[in-house]
């Protein structure tokens, strides 16, 4: 279904008009703590107190108010401009496609910027956090023309989602980090 990947550069681009639909949070940028490290602190620190659903929702809290106040990295730059070069060769495009809300698009944006991204030079799609992305494609993103549908990101349930609604689409699951906690979703 999905093909585990931690560069842009293993993404073969064969056909002409592909379209690249990637995620942004932990597929193309990262910030220094990621949300498992809040996770685990307060789980450390609070799993006698509060219960995993709470623990869950304070650190959402807490990584959004990181990500906010810190710069974000590139997950992969090298590979990322190899991406769009090859993308651009074929007459591909990329777009993005975040979990993030609306309102948080001037701060999206910024973040981009941060990486050496143009966010002028991409549309960025919000799925506000209530919808699927396999959902949300299938509804808001034109595909007519399309030769061939890419979709990255590093949450598997994003990549069954969009295999689901795109079963013939190439889905890679960006995996960049040493640590994960495969059963924490947020």
């Amino acid at each position: 279904m999905f093909e585990t990947i931690n560069s842009f550069k293993s993404i073969p681009i064969t056909k002409p008009n592909t379209l690249v639909i990637c995620d942004i949070d932990n597929t193309v940028i990262f910030f220094k703590k990621s949300v498992f490290y809040f996770y685990n602190k307060l789980v450390e620190l609070f799993s006698e107190d509060f219960s995993n659903h709470e623990l869950v929702d304070i650190t959402k809290i807490m990584y959004e108010t990181h990500k906010m106040n810190n710069i974000p990295n590139h997950t992969d730059l090298y590979g990322y401009i190899n991406l769009k070069r090859r993308l651009k060769e074929m007459s591909g495009n990329l777009c993005f496609l975040t979990a993030r809300h609306q309102k948080s698009d001037e701060h999206t944006k910024k973040d981009l910027e941060l990486i050496f991204i143009n966010p002028n030079e991409h549309i960025i799609h919000y799925t506000n956090n209530e919808i699927s992305k396999g959902e949300y494609t299938s509804k808001y993103i034109d595909l007519d023309g399309v030769e061939d549908l890419i979709f990255i990101d590093d949450m598997e349930e994003n990549l069954v989602s969009f295999h689901c609604f795109f079963p013939t689409a190439r889905c890679y699951k960006f995996d960049y980090q040493d640590e994960k906690i495969d059963s924490f979703h947020i």
